[in-house]
């Protein structure tokens, strides 16, 4: 929770700086990793920005007299800026950069009954993710670009337990390519 609260606070942050640039929206369809992020572009080059995803799994078996349930979630804040890398035409190139903090909740019940070892084993889960990416933006007019990104993400787990009989440490990581095309409104700029 300590986590969520950080991002709200630096997003109330990044909000209120909006006197000084023009708010901006984008969304990424798709079917692996869409997404939509809220910014303030600061200056002509540079777009800091959050992000926010969720993705819900839940699990019903019944036969006879048994039942087992699982309910799971991840929320996934993400910080991140974008950097122009010059020039004022229709057609501008960027460096986009993001770090991301999963937060997975997770419960699983037999015949009603939580199983406790479940849910200790989702609180020892600790996952962090980023990316690097470049990707040119191209602008219909001031206020609405359409863009196409090519880049790297980082992902990393680690899932420990602190049994004094049996302790146990597991670390993973898996470095995707992806590719992500995204529709961008720059709202209208605050007057001063």
């Amino acid at each position: 929770m300590k986590n969520i609260s950080l991002f709200v606070i630096l997003f109330t942050a990044l909000w209120s700086t909006s006197g000084f640039g023009q708010a901006v929206f984008g969304v990424s369809p798709g079917l692996g990793f869409n997404s939509a992020y809220l910014g303030i572009q600061v200056n002509d080059n540079f777009i800091p920005y959050l992000s926010m995803q969720y993705l819900g799994v839940h699990y019903l078996y019944e036969e006879d007299d048994y039942q087992e349930e699982l309910n799971a979630s991840a929320i996934v804040p993400t910080l991140g800026a974008k950097l122009f890398l010059g020039g004022s035409g229709p057609i501008r190139s960027y460096l986009n950069g993001s770090i991301s903090k999963p937060l997975i909740t997770g419960k699983l019940q037999y015949d009603g009954e939580p199983d406790e070892e479940f849910a200790d084993a989702v609180d020892n889960i600790n996952v962090l993710g980023a990316e690097v990416g470049f990707g040119v933006e191209y602008f219909f007019d001031t206020r609405f670009s359409i863009g196409g990104e090519f880049g790297i993400r980082f992902v990393s787990g680690k899932f420990e337990v602190d049994d004094e009989f049996d302790p146990y440490s597991v670390k993973a990581g898996v470095t995707p390519t992806y590719t992500k095309i995204s529709f961008n409104y720059y709202f209208a700029a605050k007057e001063e």
